[in-house]
């Protein structure tokens, strides 16, 4: 069995990773248009071997994982539209699902193609690449309703052979949520930022950078990421509103001098973070056993291997 991992960044090398620790006879092939991430993600052992080729990299995949701006998205698929064979699974990893399934319907796909994202305290591009990251995670499916039902059931049981937990969202919900949980910190990030880039005393503020400053450039949006964040023009706004209703209510009590309003606001902040995230489950521990992974994951649909 191949599976090919199209966008090494760190979500992408843990998973790899996991991978590796459950299906050991496996090939995993990755391919990025940075080839310091690929010979990274060699090194630690998350892919057997990199292409700088996109099609070379996917040629015999059983299962294909992109994880990639919502730009370079779209000239994935459209070079990979009649290339890839029939009993593939392509699995799209994008903050913004409804974009991903509007580039579906407007392709000739002859793979199956499905949206996924992983999602878990710890998996960031600031964490070391760890397939232990993915215990526990909630991944994300968002199939659309033509999606044969083996096909996402192979999404499904790669989530599971790793330690993840299947969720199913449509596109409208998923990006309902990564807009208030991912792509708001991004644009607070930013606008922090620019604000302290607009300020007078450059100099003293450069040298007096502290750790939440710097913690700052884990959250902010790359240039290529503002795809995303223009896609999800609808729920933005709205959250966007909310956050500056709430920095209003924020300065007001710090001109009051309201230190009790403040901690009650900071008490119920903490929290609240400390016990979202947290699931209703314990965490899977345990590598599936039992069929062999290759069955598992692949089922019956995928017999033989594109000549």
């Amino acid at each position: 069995m191949q599976i090919t991992l199209v966008g090494l960044d760190n979500t992408s090398v843990s998973l790899g990773l996991a991978l590796k620790a459950v299906l050991p006879d496996a090939q995993l092939v990755g391919n990025d248009r940075d080839r310091d991430r690929v010979k990274a993600a060699t090194k630690a052992g998350a892919i057997d071997k990199g292409h700088w080729n996109l099609l070379n990299a996917c040629d015999g995949a059983d299962i294909v994982l992109i994880n990639e701006p919502l730009a370079q998205v779209e000239t994935d698929l459209a070079a990979l539209a009649t290339e890839l064979p029939a009993r593939a699974v392509v699995m799209v990893v994008s903050a913004t699902q409804r974009a991903v399934q509007r580039l579906l319907s407007e392709l000739t796909m002859t793979a199956v193609c499905l949206g996924c994202r992983f999602v878990a305290r710890g998996l960031s591009n600031a964490a070391a690449p760890d397939g232990q990251l993915l215990q526990g995670a909630l991944c994300y499916i968002v199939a659309a309703p033509s999606a044969p039902p083996d096909a996402v059931q192979v999404a499904i049981n790669l989530a599971e052979a790793v330690g993840a937990r299947p969720c199913f969202l449509d596109a409208e919900e998923h990006d309902g949520l990564t807009a208030a949980t991912e792509q708001l910190p991004q644009l607070l990030a930013l606008a922090l930022l620019q604000t302290l880039l607009h300020a007078e005393a450059q100099r003293d503020l450069q040298r007096a950078v502290s750790p939440g400053l710097q913690a700052l450039s884990d959250l902010l949006p790359t240039p290529e990421s503002v795809h995303e964040l223009a896609a999800n023009s609808d729920n933005l706004p709205h959250w966007l509103d909310q956050c500056a209703a709430a920095l209003r209510e924020l300065g007001l009590r710090v001109r009051q001098g309201d230190t009790e309003g403040l901690a009650s606001a900071a008490r119920q902040a903490h929290d609240a973070l400390a016990a979202w995230g947290q699931g209703d489950e314990p965490p899977t521990t345990e590598a599936p056993t039992g069929l062999g992974l290759r069955q598992l994951l692949l089922g019956e649909r995928r017999k033989g291997r594109r000549s």
